[in-house]
């Protein structure tokens, strides 16, 4: 996705499919949770390389001018978690996706 040749919708693709695949990923960290796990300690080593790479993904979209000049890579992040949680409790396919494209417009530019 960094190397598509369309910047903004690499990122709103991301964004997709990160909060659609969100369902599996929120029940594993309620599970680890329940263990007794921390999700910090699985989350970790990995952080800084997905941040990098999220970071990548927005800094060329608002290069491009499909985002927001004014949108920080921690709002991104915020962005996911809050969508992962509300999106896939949408039954109807198109309430989701319609709910989601409505997300969408907070980022892009005004």
């Amino acid at each position: 996705l960094a190397e598509d040749p369309d910047p903004g919708a690499a990122l709103f693709d991301f964004l997709a499919r990160t909060v659609q695949a969100s369902g599996l990923k929120i029940a594993y960290a309620d599970a680890l949770e329940r263990a007794g796990i921390g999700t910090d300690e699985v989350v970790a080593p990995v952080r800084e390389r997905v941040t990098k790479a999220v970071a990548t993904l927005l800094d060329r979209a608002q290069r491009a001018g499909a985002v927001r000049e004014d949108v920080a890579v921690g709002q991104v992040f915020v962005f996911i978690h809050g969508a992962s949680r509300a999106v896939p409790t949408i039954t109807d396919d198109a309430l989701r996706a319609a709910t989601l494209r409505m997300m969408f417009d907070g980022l892009r530019p005004r």
